[in-house]
Parts: structure tokens; C-alpha cells; sequence
């Protein structure tokens, strides 16, 4: 009997330990995740936005907070609690709203305030998607780096180039209308308008595939690029004929030969 009484203490010390062992342990991480659940310490009181001009603050935040809902932590603890937000993909943010060019995320744990901080894309020119006749034009915004990034308006004059694409493609937001070598080109046909003093706004894309150019200058001569050639060699040919007295009389300087240029008087 008494072997058999020791044996029962024995065995129920065991489990008591064992219990002991299993259950603190269970008892501090279910304490932890009720507190973590639970705490408004660790809930955020705000988001602030800053730098944004033309996208609304509504419009940020709306997507940022669908952002954090969706993470492992969002979808257990809610899109307001800190966790939500730690490693946040800013850069899916940018994908969301295009016009975004970069985007900061932040913690002020004092004020449990998220900041966002965002830099917007800036317009550089209006590419227009030229239809048949009759038919209203399709403009689009192009940042610096050749993406469109915002519908834009079918303007004309002085204050902003527009470029009017007569190649019969579509284009969205997001594309590319030039390659980065054809940018790089139209940058520096830009250029060679600037050392001029030029102000152009009427830019006419002829073709998709031949990437060719057509521009009317103010002074009623017409100028003609290809954009997979450096067209820089045209400053000197420009200042030969300017220095000969016939550029006024050019009816149209063909450029898109690289290194030689062709031209008509009127």
C-alpha cells in the first residue's frame, strides 16, 4: 500500500509539474497577445500626409490603410495597430497611385501617429494620342523619366510642349512612350531648341516604328528627327545656314540622318 501511495504522490507531482511547465509559459503568451491585441498603446491615434499637391489626402490614406489590412498583422490585429504598419511596402503605394514618386512611412511613437511623406511626379510635357478627324485627342501628363503618370489636357500654345502621336497606338498610365536611348534623344532635341531660344509647342510623332519626329518652329520652318539618332550634330548645321543668311528662307531641315542634314528653301 505504501508502494502504491508513493507511486500516486510521485505521479501527480509529476503532472503538476508538467502543468506547471505547459501552462505558465501558455498563460504569459496568451497574456502578451491580449495585451498586444488589446493595448491602445500599440493602436495608432492618426495618419498624417505631407507633400502631396495634386493627389488628396483622402485618396493616400484610403490606399495606405487597405495596404496595412492586408499583412499578416492587419488582418489578425487591424490596420490601426502599430505592427500593421512596420515594413511597409512603400513601394506599392506608388504602384497604386502613379503620380506618387516616392513615399516615406514613419512613427512617432510619443503621438502614436503615422506620418507619410510623399514626393509627387512633375510634368514635363503633354503626349497627345492623335485620332481621324473630328474625333477628340487622348493626353496624357509625361514626367522627366518618359512615364505618363496622369491624364492631361489637349492644350496648345506656348507654356507647355505637347507632343501629338499620329501613330495609331494606345497608350495608358504607366507606359512608356519612348525608350530611355529615344528619351535621351528628345532630350536633346529639346535642348537644341534652348540654344536657340525656340519656344515650341507643336511636336508631331509620326510613327511607332520609325520613331521619327516632325517640329514646326515659330519662325514657319519645319524640322525633321529621328529618334534613335543623336540629333546634337544639328546645332552646327542650324548656325551654318543661320550664318549664310538662308535660314530664314528654309521651307524644312531634314535631321534624321545622323551627321548630315538636308534641307529645301522656299
Amino acid at each position: 500500500m505504501k508502494k502504491v501511495a508513493s507511486f500516486r504522490k510521485e505521479l501527480f507531482f509529476r503532472r503538476l509539474k508538467i502543468a506547471v511547465i505547459v501552462l505558465v509559459p501558455l498563460s504569459l503568451i496568451i497574456g502578451a497577445a491580449f495585451f498586444i491585441h488589446q493595448s491602445p498603446e500599440l493602436r495608432i491615434s492618426g495618419i498624417d500626409i505631407f507633400g502631396n499637391l495634386s493627389v488628396s489626402s483622402g485618396d493616400i490614406k484610403k490606399e495606405a490603410d487597405d495596404i496595412a489590412s492586408r499583412n499578416i498583422f492587419g488582418k489578425i490585429l487591424g490596420k490601426d495597430h502599430i505592427f500593421a504598419w512596420g515594413r511597409f511596402p512603400e513601394s506599392e503605394l506608388k504602384e497604386r497611385i502613379f503620380r506618387l514618386s516616392d513615399v516615406k512611412i514613419s512613427l512617432d511613437r510619443s503621438s502614436r501617429k503615422i506620418g507619410i511623406s510623399v514626393s509627387e511626379r512633375k510634368e514635363f510635357l503633354i503626349w497627345c494620342l492623335v485620332y481621324g478627324e473630328g474625333e477628340p485627342k487622348k493626353c496624357f501628363w509625361i514626367d522627366k523619366d518618359g512615364a505618363i503618370f496622369s491624364v492631361g489636357p489637349d492644350a496648345e500654345g506656348a507654356l507647355i510642349m505637347v507632343v501629338n502621336d499620329h501613330s495609331g497606338r494606345e497608350l495608358n498610365i504607366k507606359d512608356k512612350p519612348l525608350s530611355e536611348d529615344e528619351l535621351k534623344n528628345f532630350n536633346k532635341m529639346t535642348s537644341l531648341f534652348d540654344k536657340f531660344d525656340w519656344v515650341v509647342s507643336d511636336i508631331a510623332f509620326k510613327d511607332a516604328y520609325l520613331k521619327e519626329l516632325s517640329v514646326k518652329l515659330p519662325g514657319g520652318q519645319e524640322l525633321f528627327f529621328d529618334l534613335k539618332n543623336d540629333p546634337s550634330f544639328g546645332e552646327s548645321v542650324i548656325r551654318t545656314l543661320m550664318e549664310s543668311g538662308e535660314w530664314p528662307r528654309i521651307q524644312y531641315l531634314d535631321l534624321r540622318v545622323e551627321g548630315k542634314g538636308f534641307y529645301r528653301l522656299n
